[in-house]
């Protein structure tokens, strides 16, 4: 097993955004567990922190990122299978948020095995940091942002 961090998202590995921008629905609170296609949230979507889960028993790669949208004000958790034709994850990914005064608050899991990505719904980057997580056979999060 090999981890790389901030490797950034090959072009087969984005969201779907629509053909035509989507305005966007929400905005910080009041984007917290919704969906970020959804909401048009992931129209602008960026991803300032990212990791390359590689798995050489499975001979699976992951790529886990976390994804931004700065009309929201928003975040949420990716991961998208690479270099890989099966489709199938076999983990869990989450959100977390930490605010100045230390309190975390976690988004729900997410567990899919047989897509080639999965994401978390949302939280909102209003007062706090923000990381994406996953767990496959270790558990693995990106920097705070």
């Amino acid at each position: 097993m090999v981890i790389l961090f901030g490797l950034g998202a090959p072009a087969h590995a984005q969201l779907q955004a629509g053909p035509a921008k989507v305005a966007a629905t929400c905005w910080g609170n009041t984007c917290a567990g919704k969906d970020p296609n959804a909401t048009g949230c992931s129209a602008d979507m960026q991803s300032p922190a990212d990791y390359q889960y590689v798995d050489y028993v499975g001979s699976h790669d992951f790529l886990v990122r976390l994804s931004y949208s700065p009309a929201c004000n928003a975040s949420w958790t990716d991961v998208h299978e690479i270099n890989s034709g099966d489709c199938t994850f076999s983990g869990e990914i989450w959100h977390e948020g930490l605010t100045p005064a230390g309190t975390r608050t976690r988004t729900a899991s997410v567990f899919d095995g047989y897509s080639c990505a999965v994401y978390t719904v949302m939280m909102s980057r209003v007062g706090k940091s923000v990381r994406a997580c996953s767990h496959m056979s270790n558990t693995y999060c990106t920097r705070w942002l």
